[in-house]
């Protein structure tokens, strides 16, 4: 089985629920989560997020990071 590694930026969303986030990612199947701090245009905070899965963990990933965290893309 491959695996695939997801980078996501999120930049709406307060650091205390980038905590429950990486908890219900690896629920989710995720085999790795890292979380990065950035900045964004006009000195504006954000996250970045590279999530290490199996293949077969995508479809309940992509729906946690659209229904909780409100993202739409990402990058795998």
């Amino acid at each position: 089985m491959t695996g695939k590694i997801l980078l996501v930026q999120v930049d709406h969303v307060a650091g205390d629920m980038m905590g429950f986030a990486i908890n219900r990612l690896i629920e989710l199947g995720a085999k790795n989560v890292q979380l990065l701090q950035a900045i964004t245009k006009k000195n504006r905070p954000s996250y970045v997020l590279l999530i290490d899965l199996p293949a077969d963990k995508l479809n309940p990933v992509s729906s946690f990071l659209a229904s909780e965290l409100g993202v739409w893309g990402y990058h795998i």
